[in-house]
């Protein structure tokens, strides 16, 4: 497994300070996610590390299945760019959320999900010609958020030729099971936070109620990909890294 930390936690800290810090704290990479203020990145700063880097597609105000075909429109393009700026950073793969249910959406689901769907298709040709792996990300249990569940998320993939970002927080509230969760083989990318299952709160590490030692020694026993460490403050960052090591899983 690779170990890699995202700059959610250390956010808003200038670029060159996180990938300093994540270095010296041994990890094998970091996950950027896309937007201000690391939104227009000098894609030659990452020479300087022996980091490898995983890009987050933006999420503000971004929505691939919007109704709204300026805002649709619009919401591929940058996620375009995003693929553009991993291909140029040797990033193999990018992380991408799925569209959400406009406030006005909800009476024509088959035009969203169809929107999503064909948006993912085009994003899914632009990262091949770049020779770049898209991630789709199950979300969180939110009444606007499209592909909740995960048995959704990994036919799109398959249907698509794509690849899975499993978020297992996102998981978690959707009522996870550790015993019975299904690793498809498309999940090369995952997300690890924790939360008490009914918000996703993006937690430290055994601060919630996820049993991450089950599920490293029985389900990720054979996973060899990459692990985010998604937290949102430096200090769980840490408490979490402290607690993957007396588990011995880190």
């Amino acid at each position: 497994m690779k170990f890699g930390v995202s700059t959610l936690a250390l956010y808003p800290s200038p670029i060159e300070k996180i990938l300093d810090f994540v270095e010296n704290l041994g990890m094998d990479y970091c996950e950027i996610i896309n937007e201000y203020p690391f939104d227009d990145l000098n894609y030659e700063i990452f020479e300087s590390y022996s980091l490898d880097v995983v890009i987050h597609a933006p999420i503000s105000d971004i929505n691939i299945a919007s109704h709204n075909h300026a805002m649709r429109r619009a919401s591929i393009e940058e996620i375009k760019s995003s693929i553009t700026l991993a291909s140029k950073i040797n990033s193999e793969k990018i992380v991408i959320h799925p569209g959400i249910v406009p406030v006005l959406g909800k009476k024509f689901i088959n035009k969203i999900e169809k929107y999503n769907i064909d948006a993912l298709r085009e994003i899914r040709d632009h990262a091949e010609n770049l020779g770049v792996k898209i991630c789709l990300e199950n979300m969180p249990n939110l009444e606007e958020c499209l592909c909740k569940d995960l048995n959704e998320v990994y036919k799109i993939v398959n249907d698509l030729g794509i690849y899975t970002t499993l978020d297992v927080g996102h998981a978690n509230t959707m009522g996870l099971d550790v015993e019975k969760l299904k690793i498809d083989d498309s999940v090369i990318h995952i997300h690890i936070s924790d939360n008490d299952g009914s918000y996703d709160t993006h937690d430290a590490l055994g601060e919630g109620n996820i049993n991450f030692t089950k599920l490293f020694k029985k389900k990720l026993k054979n996973y060899s990909d990459t692990i985010t460490i998604e937290i949102k403050t430096k200090e769980e960052l840490l408490k979490s890294i402290e607690y993957l090591k007396a588990k011995k899983i880190l």
